[in-house]
């Protein structure tokens, strides 16, 4: 039969183990919070080619989010583009990321597949054989399916940024028969989350 100090003593012991149990769960849930939400910018295409970038994410889980992306003066590939030729393009673009990164929410390497509509116009101005000049007007709007990965740096659950690509299939004819079937995308994007 136990005394009475010896069963207070068990029992402190018990609760003293529980609530070291209970204090370091909640430490290591504050230490990798799931960030909920973050805004970002595709730095590269705003630099180099003049193409806004702006997109959202919503982190569903510590290794996946969905986002929303739009585009402005949104460019068909990286093309040299001559003084004559004038894109008057926007899109819209849906994503799903899931990462491979494990040391913060939301970080490391991960694939990325989207959808995206564009709509708009390309003007161009094509000197045929003989040197006349004529003007060309292809209709821009198509819906293209495409696959992504990239990388991203996780500072601190704030500051994001990182590199990706993407390819994709463009389903309109019109564009197809101008440009090609498939497009190619890339930049770097810097983001905050919150």
């Amino acid at each position: 039969m136990y005394r009475k100090s010896e069963l207070l003593n068990r029992w402190f012991v018990i609760l003293s183990l529980l609530l070291a149990i209970k204090s370091g769960a909640v430490k290591a849930q504050t230490q990798y919070q799931i960030p909920k939400h973050e805004v970002n910018l595709n730095l590269a295409n705003t630099l180099i080619i003049a193409s806004v970038e702006v997109g959202y994410k919503y982190f569903i889980d510590y290794d996946q989010s969905l986002g929303v992306r739009l585009l402005i003066n949104e460019r068909r590939n990286f093309r040299h583009k001559k003084s004559e030729d004038k894109y008057n393009t926007q899109a819209v673009r849906l994503d799903y990321s899931y990462y491979f990164g494990r040391d913060n929410p939301g970080s490391g390497f991960y694939i990325q597949p989207m959808i995206k509509y564009r709509f708009g116009d390309f003007k161009e101005t094509k000197t045929l054989d003989w040197g006349q000049k004529v003007k060309r007007k292809t209709d821009m709007n198509s819906f293209i399916a495409a696959i992504g990965v990239g990388y991203e740096w996780n500072i601190s659950n704030s500051f994001v940024f990182g590199p990706f690509v993407n390819i994709g299939r463009n389903f309109s004819k019109e564009v197809k028969n101008r440009f090609s079937m498939f497009e190619f995308n890339a930049g770097f994007d810097i983001g905050y989350r919150f």
